[in-house]
């Protein structure tokens, strides 16, 4: 649904974020050798984005403790993310860059695409969710 103003909108929902993500992608990288690997490269920096955490299946035994939840993070849809891509995301680090909360996802399914103020929003789910912006990520840390 629109108000008809989409930049406006755009905007005012983009005022609300207040984290940041480094989107990196395994690239296939030949070295001197003539051997081609696959390396993490950075395709994202400085991205703002919000966080939202969801359901927490999260478990505590004598041996372990397994951490377990669904988020939902919320993006601009300028960015092409992929399945596989991991996202480094720094709570509050729109206002605070200097904020050590970070969190490591792993997407795990292709995000979402949804209209929104007339435009395509990607919708991220942490499994990893994003209205703005839904993209499906796996925690793997125990952050």
């Amino acid at each position: 649904m629109s108000f008809g103003y989409a930049a406006a909108e755009r905007a005012a929902i983009e005022r609300t974020y207040e984290d940041t993500a480094i989107i990196s992608r395994t690239t296939p990288q030949t070295g001197t050798n003539k051997i081609t690997k696959s390396v993490p490269s950075v395709v994202y920096s400085n991205i703002i984005c919000a966080l939202s955490k969801g359901s927490d299946k999260s478990e505590q035994t004598k041996a372990q403790n397994k951490i377990d939840y669904d988020a939902v993070v919320f993006s601009p849809p300028d960015f092409l993310i992929l399945p596989g891509d991991k996202i480094a995301l720094k709570r509050f680090g729109r206002s605070d860059p200097n904020s050590s909360i970070v969190y490591n996802f792993e997407v795990v399914g292709r995000p979402s695409i949804y209209e929104s103020a007339k435009m395509e929003h990607n919708r991220l789910n942490e499994h990893l969710e994003r209205d703005h912006g839904q993209i499906v990520v796996k925690n793997h840390k125990n952050d």
